[in-house]
């Protein structure tokens, strides 16, 4: 919980193919950044 908010931790995207399941990318976020108003290289 960030500020109040339940924020997502991890994720995983995953193709639901007939086969069966294929992750192809696992995600971790690090860090959250709100109201941006410049982007950063």
């Amino acid at each position: 919980m960030l500020n109040g908010y339940l924020l997502p931790s991890q994720g995983s995207m995953i193709y639901h193919q007939p086969e069966g399941d294929f992750t192809y990318g696992i995600l971790t976020y690090k860090s959250v950044t709100y109201n941006v108003t410049e982007l950063k290289d």
